[in-house]
């Protein structure tokens, strides 16, 4: 009778601790903390500029909206079949619970890795292959869902050609946790990447809470995903501009025997 009972209870208590209370697409992304869409635009997407600020921003609110760590940060790149990045390219990540009002906080970011949620393997380092047409963020990274199936190749790649210009054969996936806060409800997490994104990069979040013995998954819709529509201007290197010296200091001497001889041309012409 009690080894029954204790089985039971053993039953019950796995049945409470995997419940799931369901899917809320509540992440905005945002061209980072201070910006006036920080909080998300909607605007199908959120424009990002170069990406060298990006943010996930948690709209819900309450117990239940409090993402556990780590946090996903996504980003699909367009026609990128290869590992770009063999090193963490996050250079800061910072927290602010709540967004409005909180204070700042240090966090740390790495590769995510399998299991995380679901997550499959990666393909090397944070890279995870590629998404190519009928597939959708979510479930061709295997994270547990329900999550929102707004974020499909097809959309991206519609999105991608009108905004940007780009025709997108698939995007190079990469996976990133982030870590060091619970993200709470109406809170944030700026992520910096030195340098920007690639032109025409994809940035969704994904995260769980977990509230009165149940799960909750939390994901970005296509009106809250980020979009980069910007390059980062390159400025020479100050070897290059040393290089650069010498040249237009002889273009200038070219230049000024030019413009003498040809003075003396034309005043050997009305001197006759």
């Amino acid at each position: 009778m009690q080894r029954t009972i204790t089985l039971l209870l053993v039953t019950l208590l796995a049945a409470f601790g995997t419940a799931r209370a369901g899917t809320t697409s509540t992440l905005s992304i945002g061209p980072g903390a201070g910006t006036s869409c920080a909080e998300g635009c909607g605007d199908n997407p959120n424009l990002l500029g170069t990406g060298a600020d990006v943010d996930i921003y948690q709209s819900a609110t309450g117990g239940i909206a409090k993402l556990l760590q780590p946090q996903l940060l996504i980003l699909g790149i367009p026609n990128d079949t290869s590992n770009l990045y063999a090193k963490d390219p996050i250079g800061a990540v910072t927290y602010y619970n709540p967004y409005i009002g909180g204070t700042p906080t240090a966090g740390t970011s790495a590769f995510a890795t399998a299991g995380t949620y679901g997550l499959k393997g990666a393909v090397i380092d944070g890279f995870f292959g590629d998404l190519t047409s009928g597939s959708q963020i979510y479930s061709f990274l295997d994270l547990k869902g329900p999550t929102s199936n707004t974020n499909s190749f097809k959309a991206w790649a519609a999105d991608d050609l009108s905004i940007n210009g780009i025709t997108a054969d698939d995007f190079g996936i990469y996976v990133f946790a982030l870590s060091g806060e619970d993200l709470e409800g109406l809170g944030l997490v700026n992520v910096m990447f030195p340098g920007g994104l690639p032109l025409g990069t994809f940035v969704v979040g994904y995260g769980q809470s977990y509230w009165d013995w149940k799960y909750c998954e939390y994901s970005t819709t296509l009106s809250n995903a980020g979009l980069t529509n910007a390059t980062v201007k390159s400025t020479p290197e100050p070897g290059s501009l040393l290089l650069l010296g010498p040249g237009f200091l002889l273009t200038a001497m070219l230049l000024r025997r030019q413009a003498a001889a040809t003075r003396e041309a034309f005043q050997r012409v009305r001197s006759r």
